[in-house]
Parts: C-alpha cells; sequence; structure tokens
C-alpha cells in the first residue's frame, strides 16, 4: 500500500469552475471550492501531518520522510496563488508547524525511533529564520538549536523572551532565548516522552497533560 499527500491551495471565492474541492464536516455540512493548484511533489506519499503558515501571500509548510516512505526533509515557501516553491530549506524530518511571528518564522524537526529517517544524519532541533525579504532572498536562517536528548514534532510557543516546545522522545520542557536560540531553562516532564503541544495563559505554561509551571 502507498500513501500520497497532496498539498491543495484553493479559492472559496467562486465554485463554478471544473476543478472543485468538496469537503464535508462531521455534522454533513459539504462546501466545494475551486481548485487553484495542487503539488504532490512537496511532500512526496509520507501523510503530511503539518499545519500551513500564511503570511503576505505565502504559504509556509514543512514535510518528512521515513524509511518506506518517499518525501522531503524541507521547510517549504510557496507561493499561494500559483503554487511556485519561493525558497525550501533542509530541516530535517518533521511534523511540527511554522509559527510566524512577525518576520520570524521558527519550526522545529524530529523522527520516530520506530520509524527512523536513517539517511539522515544532521541533528534535529528548532530552527528561526527571517522572512523578511523572502520572495528575494528566500529563508534566511537566523539560528539552529541542536537538541541532543529529544525531538521536536509540534508547534513551539513564543512570547517576548523565550521559544518553548515539549521534548519528543526525551523527557523535558525547553525553554530557549528567541534572540539568540540560547538554552534558557528546562524542566523535567516526569520521564514522560511522548510529544504534547504547550498553551500560554495567565500562568506561565499548561500542557494538555496537565502540568503547570
Amino acid at each position: 500500500l502507498s500513501r500520497t499527500t497532496i498539498t491543495y491551495a484553493i479559492d472559496k471565492t467562486t465554485s463554478d469552475k471544473d476543478s472543485v474541492l468538496i469537503y464535508a464536516n462531521k455534522t454533513g455540512d459539504a462546501r466545494g471550492y475551486d481548485l487553484l493548484w495542487k503539488d504532490n511533489n512537496i511532500t512526496g506519499n509520507w501523510p503530511e501531518e503539518s499545519i500551513v503558515a500564511y503570511k503576505d501571500g505565502v504559504a509556509y509548510i514543512d514535510s518528512g520522510t521515513h524509511d518506506g516512505y518517499v518525501g522531503n526533509r524541507d521547510l517549504f515557501a510557496i507561493d499561494a496563488l500559483t503554487g511556485e516553491i519561493i525558497s525550501r530549506y533542509s530541516i530535517g524530518s518533521g511534523y511540527a508547524s511554522p509559527v510566524i511571528d512577525g518576520n520570524t518564522l521558527y519550526v522545529g524537526s524530529g523522527d520516530e525511533s520506530w520509524d527512523i529517517d536513517t539517511p539522515w544524519t544532521n541533528p534535529y532541533g528548532v530552527f528561526s529564520f527571517d522572512i523578511s525579504n523572502i520572495r528575494t532572498q528566500g529563508l534566511v536562517l537566523n539560528w539552529f538549536y541542536a537538541d541532543d536528548t529529544g525531538k521536536v514534532p509540534e508547534a513551539v510557543l513564543i512570547d517576548t523572551n523565550h521559544v518553548y516546545y515539549a521534548q519528543f522522545e526525551g523527557t523535558h520542557l525547553v525553554a530557549l532565548n528567541r534572540t539568540d536560540g540560547s538554552l534558557a531553562w528546562t524542566f523535567s516532564k516526569a520521564n514522560y516522552s511522548s510529544n504534547f503541544n504547550l498553551l500560554l495563559g495567565g500562568k506561565t505554561d499548561l500542557t494538555r497533560y496537565g502540568y503547570i509551571l
């Protein structure tokens, strides 16, 4: 069995052309959108889990590949109207959705120990990119934090001073300094090595598994 993931772009202003993408929600409501473009070369046949981030007409998505599934190991910047690849940067396999704040994009990377991307020999971690001149200069790396004890498969969380994430196949919550990607602090999550999302609230941090800092 093979699995193919296709990246779609749709125009929701009209619905009277031949190529229409139709979806239904769990209540049975169906909607149709005109298809602007589609591309199955971005993610290959690895089922993509990254949410698309968008800014100023450019869509950002990362792509994973694992043994048995041919894909890419890149973060892509794509023209949202045409599907043209504006820029790409190799970050390693990943599921993490890019996060944009102003002209800075953050994204993590990591594979699974039971489905290892064996050709990838570089470290996993968190990347920060300058996207202020994405159409002329592409993705410009600000910094990279290599995590030697865990992986980063979920979207990072940011505030004024820090970038936060919970390690996958690691046992810590991690905070990095936003300016240079240096380690600010870590916090043990009780030897629980699965990934989970973080939410920032009135207190510093609340995860969906109930850890409060």
